[in-house]
């Protein structure tokens, strides 16, 4: 077998197989040019490493002859370059590093060896119980690590960034906000304790001395022991199975209302916020379905009585609102929701507003013969039906507000700007895109695109021209126009913002028990969703069963994964 000769030479073009050339081998065949042409670029490149003076380190050892083995350097190297010599293990240094200055050996570096290291590590053991402190020659030791505290006993002062210092999500702002000569606060905003301009003291005890006084609350999983609470304490426990947390007085709030788990207003109208990095809903009080009589439904639906299922949960007490209170102060704190147990019976009556990552994976959610209502409610529809009831809803993810074109704008939009909606486009020149890249524009015309079954007298039958395509950049849009909307027609359109991040809603198992029960499981108002692990169990009867799990509006963004239904 011929091998490709190959000489060091560089060629800046790698010659690409075309579709009609003859593929052969042997010498300067098509085959073997590409080979041949990296062959000769790697060869080149070898040539021009080696070359290169400082490629090898040059490496000597002591001998007999050459004790410091630094005139077998002197002699192998020019003036001006580096070479170094072996210790031996027994040395402190592996390695000296010499520099050949016109035949003298100069010492310019040195790289630490085995018995360094064996004498630092001794060092450390030497130091028992505080491995990691700092000694002064004195013998002060002024920062150290012991018993799992850092420790800095002869420290006079302290310096740090203007961020702060930040201790177990606690802040020392040594940059206050305007108003403050000092505070320390949690890392969600709320003040722990600090002093005004004015002087006013925040958080501390009597006489202005001492921390937050913490003072635990009822071992009951209530909280009227903060609601009744006249005391100088700004931080309290409450402790519970469930229920408990502690709870900091917010002293810029003096306005909000009680958020019962969340935000409790005590008598002197004072604003305790809960302390949490996630929530609940059973901080919030939610009523679980209790374990008995949970089984008795499912023994119940299993041999098929869903009357029996119904008439269990005639006495249980609705979850409503509480859920919502739940999801009302996350959004508030702007920290999850999480409730992986328990099964509660919701009535929907009103609509829990999400507007951060929730998981219920685990938990149950029934529905009965008094939930939602018992009539169809397809909720409004722009431009047809504007004034149709809204559906009732269990969860309404929410998200930035979107931004709707004024009857003016509508106006400009329609003279300059509509006639760019046209099939293929990729560009829509509108000003007030520019400032939203990356999220949504949606345009809906008046004009009717299809009528549903050639019925035209019935608004929800007619379809209307619609379109909307992600915003880019000067005027651009990432997606085509695929429709032909008819100039100036357009009644109502809106920039839906792009999300800071996705946000992910896990779901419960849903259970739906009561016949002509209408509602909305979860509606999706937002793009950019992830709604995961979705089991939706009915034993409604096929004539009035509610078959609409999610409803998402037409320009929003969700990904569904895991999603099981039994009918």
């Amino acid at each position: 077998m011929a091998s490709i000769k190959e000489l060091p030479r560089w060629e800046d073009e790698v010659y690409q197989i075309a579709r009609g050339d003859k593929v052969e081998g042997g010498v300067g065949g098509i085959a073997n040019m590409q080979a041949k042409t990296l062959a000769e670029r790697t060869r080149y490149l070898k040539n021009v490493v080696e070359s290169i003076p400082d490629y090898r380190e040059f490496t000597f050892y002591k001998t007999e002859n050459d004790p410091e083995g630094k005139l077998a350097g002197i002699a192998e190297t020019h003036d001006g370059q580096l070479f170094r010599v072996a210790q031996g293990i027994d040395s402190e240094n592996s390695f000296i590093y010499y520099r050949n200055d016109d035949g003298d050996a100069v010492p310019v570096a040195w790289q630490p060896g085995t018995e360094l290291v064996k004498i630092l590590s001794n060092l450390i053991s030497d130091q028992g119980d505080n491995p990691f402190s700092v000694v002064f020659d004195n013998g002060l030791s002024p920062l150290g690590y012991k018993n799992g505290r850092l420790y800095a006993d002869e420290f006079e002062k302290l310096y740090s960034s203007d961020s702060g210092l930040e201790f177990g999500g606690s802040i020392i702002d040594n940059n206050p906000p305007e108003g403050w000569r000092f505070v320390i606060y949690y890392r969600n905003g709320l003040v722990m304790c600090g002093q005004k301009d004015d002087g006013t003291m925040i958080g501390f005890g009597e006489g202005g001395s001492g921390g937050g006084s913490i003072e635990p609350g009822d071992t009951a999983p209530d909280y009227d022991s903060i609601r009744m609470y006249s005391g100088t304490a700004t931080v309290r426990d409450v402790v519970g199975k469930r229920a408990g947390g502690r709870f900091v007085v917010n002293p810029d709030d003096t306005t909000s209302e009680e958020i019962p788990g969340g935000i409790l207003v005590d008598v002197l109208g004072r604003r305790w916020y809960r302390q949490a990095d996630f929530v609940s809903y059973d901080m919030f009080l939610a009523p679980r379905i209790p374990a008995a009589t949970l089984l008795s439904v499912q023994v119940a639906l299993a041999m098929g009585n869903r009357s029996s299922a119904i008439a269990y949960l005639a006495g249980v007490e609705a979850a409503d609102k509480a859920i919502q209170a739940a999801h009302r102060f996350a959004n508030i704190m702007k920290i999850p929701v999480r409730q992986n147990d328990g099964a509660f019976l919701m009535l929907v009556d009103h609509e829990a507003e999400v507007r951060t990552n929730t998981d219920l994976s685990g938990a149950i959610i029934l529905t009965s013969a008094n939930s939602g209502v018992n009539e169809i409610r397809w909720g409004p529809l722009r431009l047809l039906d504007p004034s149709a009831p809204e559906p009732m809803r269990m969860f309404n993810i929410k998200g930035k507000p979107r931004i709707e074109l004024t009857a003016e704008e509508l106006a400009t939009f329609n003279a300059t700007y509509s006639k760019y909606l046209k099939k293929g486009s990729q560009y829509l020149p509108y000003p007030k895109l520019y400032a939203y890249y990356g999220g949504m524009f949606y345009a809906l015309s008046h004009e009717v695109e299809i009528y549903r079954n050639g019925e035209r007298n019935k608004p929800r039958d007619r379809v209307l021209y619609r379109e909307f395509s992600r915003i880019g950049k000067n005027g651009a849009l990432t997606e085509r126009i695929v429709k032909d909307i008819p100039d100036g027609t357009i009644g109502y359109a809106a920039i839906i913002q792009k999300e800071d991040d996705f946000l992910e809603f896990k779901c419960p198992h849903f259970i739906e028990l009561g016949d002509s029960r209408r509602f909305l499981n979860i509606e999706v108002s937002r793009p950019m969703v992830r709604i995961k692990n979705l089991v939706h169990t009915s034993w409604q009867t096929k004539e009035g069963a509610n078959k609409q799990v999610i409803s998402s509006q037409a320009d929003s963004l969700i990904k569904i994964s895991r999603i099981w239904a039994d009918f």
